[in-house]
């Protein structure tokens, strides 16, 4: 009894297997009417020297690897399909044509905003030098206003005799003097990186 039951399993799950897989269709040797009414119409063909015909049938892929794209039919003179090829595979997005200009489009774009951050910095550097030169500049004619005084005193009071003021009048001139050599040293500087910038 135990058999019997073991054997009909073993039928019922080769039935089982027979009835759910699908056989793979040979086409080769096959009229290629039945090959068009199964796959549809080729989608363009080409006859060859010996007399056979190359129909292409093409699916849309739209970037799905997990589909076939062209398959290419031989089909002799006597309308029986001789050889059938692989199907190749779809393209993957990331392997398409339009991937690849996209990262060119994109890599163009990054470079070109890229442009015009280093423009705008450059201008804004240009703006802030020739802000510091113009208050340097102020500063030197500050200090060129007080050598003026400083000499005025000087004059003055050499005539009256006060060498201590004379001496003091005399180290303001020197102390404006330095201040104005820094100064002239921090303009030239700024010139310099102006100049490159322009």
């Amino acid at each position: 009894m135990k058999k019997n039951i073991a054997l009909f399993i073993s039928i019922f799950l080769l039935s089982a297997c027979a009835t759910f897989q699908q056989p793979k269709v040979v086409w080769t040797g096959q009229n290629f009417d039945n090959y068009v009414t199964t796959n549809g119409v080729p989608t363009s063909q080409y006859t060859l020297q010996d007399g056979n015909t190359v129909f292409s049938f093409k699916k849309s892929c739209y970037y799905d690897s997990s589909k076939t794209g062209e398959t290419l039919v031989i089909v002799g003179p006597d309308n029986l399909i001789t050889r059938v090829s692989t199907p190749t595979k779809c393209p993957s997005y990331y392997d398409s044509t339009d991937y690849k200009l996209d990262q060119i489009y994109q890599q163009e774009r990054d470079e070109y905003y890229q442009r015009q951050r280093d423009e705008a910095q450059r201008k804004d550097r240009i703006k802030t030098l020739e802000g510091a030169i113009g208050g340097v500049e102020k500063l030197i004619d500050f200090e060129e206003t007080k050598i003026k005084a400083s000499q005025s005193l000087v004059d003055l009071n050499t005539i009256l005799k006060d060498d201590a003021k004379v001496a003091k009048a005399q180290e303001d001139i020197r102390n404006a003097q330095n201040e104005i050599s820094k100064y002239n040293s921090e303009k030239a500087q700024y010139e310099r990186e102006l100049e490159r910038l322009r």
